[in-house]
C-alpha cells in the first residue's frame, strides 16, 4: 500500500506543465533576455501577502469561476509591484476560446499583449530577465 502511494505521488509531482512560449533574444552570461507573445492571463493585486494572492489565483484555476471550469496550472508565475501583484499564465487554447469570468471581483482576466521596438502600447511583463537557474 506504501508503495502504491509513494509511486502515485512521484507520478503526480512529476507531471509537465505547459510553459508560456518565448523567444531568447539575448543572453547575457547566465541571464536570458526572452521575448514573450501575447497570452491569456489572470492576475490579483492586493497589500495583503502574495499567499493570499496566489489563493485567490489557485481558486479560479480549481473552478471558482463563472463555467466552474477547471483549468490546467502553468508557468511562468509572475510577480510584481513588489510583490503586490500576481500573475498566472492560462494555457495557449484560451488565445483562440473565451476566458472564464471569475466569480472573485479582485480577479481579472486578459490577453497579454507583446512588446514591440518604438511602441508605447506594450506590457511590462513582455521582456523578462530571469536567471536561468531561478525560473518559477
Amino acid at each position: 500500500m506504501i508503495i502504491f502511494l509513494l509511486l502515485n505521488t512521484t507520478i503526480a509531482m512529476s507531471q509537465k506543465y505547459e510553459t508560456q512560449e518565448y523567444k531568447v533574444v539575448d543572453q547575457i552570461n547566465d541571464v536570458e533576455i526572452r521575448f514573450y507573445p501575447s497570452a491569456p492571463m489572470i492576475k490579483v493585486s492586493s497589500n495583503q501577502s502574495r499567499n493570499n494572492n496566489f489563493g485567490k489565483l489557485f481558486r479560479y484555476i480549481a473552478g471558482n469561476n463563472k463555467s466552474d471550469q477547471k483549468i490546467a496550472m502553468t508557468t511562468p508565475v509572475y510577480m510584481s509591484d513588489n510583490n503586490k501583484t500576481m500573475e498566472f499564465v492560462l494555457p495557449k487554447k484560451f488565445l483562440s476560446n473565451e476566458l472564464p469570468i471569475p466569480e472573485d471581483g479582485n480577479v481579472e482576466t486578459y490577453i497579454s499583449k507583446p512588446a514591440s521596438s518604438g511602441s508605447s502600447e506594450s506590457t511590462s511583463s513582455s521582456l523578462a530577465f530571469p536567471p536561468l537557474n531561478n525560473f518559477v
